[in-house]
Order: structure tokens, then C-alpha cells, then sequence
């Protein structure tokens, strides 16, 4: 068998034992260097995928075309290793697979062209039949719309959180970071 690596012999042999996890109380920490160290670390692993991701943002004209020609690539090496087998070479092969897709591409947009054209068409038509089947959430809507003044300032009731008062006051319960009526007083 080969080399164990440490960390792993040590999964293993606690695995095995089958020891279970004791917690115990907190404790201090034993040394502030390696708690410095761990958080450098971390930070460091930090700003690395920030910036890496502000790479992938910027080179983002030049990486998405090249992978994009690396996958084509791959997915159509097949095709071309077929066609050389048989004796075609690889840029006939290729120009014939271009020409294959665009065909493919304006025959598609033709024949979609139709449809389009009459959806296009029937564009009012359409609009007016999905403004019909809305029309069910208007009523909730527009009173929610008019209670956005009612619900803008908040109270406060003391240690247990805001207030948050339902219809109009009449009942009100004490929530933490809730939004309560502007007046309502929680005396719970």
C-alpha cells in the first residue's frame, strides 16, 4: 500500500476508534500569533477571489470567445476525426460544418419567421388578455400601495423590539426589528 499522508491516518484512526465529539467548555486562546496567522490567511484567500473575480469581469472579451471556441472545438473533433479517417481534410471538414450550421440557422429563422410575424400582430391582443388575467391582484395591490404611509414610521416598546400593530391599531404585539403604524404604543 502507498504512503499515508498524517491528517488522513489521523481521520482514520479517530474514525475507527469511534471517540465521540467531546465539547467542552471555552478557552482562552493559547497563542495570539497563530489566531493572527489563521485570519492573514484568510484574508489573503479573500482578497485572491475578489480579484480573481474582478479578472474573469474584465477579460471577459477575450475568455468568453476562447472558451466558446474551445468547446466547439471539442465537441466537433469527432466529426472532423470521422471525416479524416475517410480521407476529407480537416478544413474542408470544418468549412463544411460551418456552412452546415448556418444553413441550419436561416433555415430555422425562416420558418420562425411566421409565427413571429404573427405574434407581432396580435401583440394588443395578447397584452390585454394577460392585463385581463392581473386584474385579480389589483385589488390587493392598490391597498397596499395606500397603506405605504401607514406603515412608514416605527415605534419603539422598550427592551423587547418595535411594535408592530395590524389593522389599525386595534391589536399589537411586540416583534424584534418589526415596522410598526406611526402612533401605535406596545405596552406588552
Amino acid at each position: 500500500m502507498g504512503r499515508r499522508i498524517p491528517g488522513i491516518q489521523f481521520i482514520l484512526t479517530r474514525r475507527e476508534t469511534g471517540d465521540p465529539l467531546v465539547i467542552g467548555d471555552p478557552q482562552p486562546v493559547g497563542d495570539v500569533q497563530n489566531v493572527w496567522t489563521s485570519i492573514g490567511r484568510a484574508a489573503i484567500i479573500g482578497i485572491f477571489l475578489i480579484l480573481f473575480g474582478a479578472f474573469l469581469y474584465i477579460a471577459r472579451v477575450i475568455l468568453l470567445p476562447t472558451f466558446a471556441a474551445a468547446v466547439i472545438s471539442l465537441t466537433l473533433a469527432p466529426v472532423i476525426e470521422v471525416g479524416r479517417r475517410r480521407g476529407i481534410p480537416p478544413w474542408i471538414s470544418g468549412v463544411l460544418i460551418v456552412v452546415l450550421c448556418l444553413g441550419a440557422l436561416s433555415l430555422a429563422a425562416t420558418a420562425l419567421a411566421g409565427p413571429v410575424s404573427e405574434w407581432i400582430g396580435r401583440a394588443p391582443e395578447i397584452g390585454a388578455t394577460i392585463k385581463q388575467k392581473f386584474a385579480v391582484l389589483e385589488q390587493p395591490l392598490s391597498s397596499l400601495r395606500k397603506s405605504r404611509p401607514f406603515w412608514s414610521a416605527t415605534t419603539t416598546c422598550g427592551a423587547a423590539g418595535r411594535c408592530l400593530a395590524v389593522d389599525r391599531g386595534f391589536s399589537c404585539a411586540c416583534f424584534p426589528h418589526a415596522y410598526c403604524r406611526r402612533g401605535a404604543a406596545c405596552d406588552q
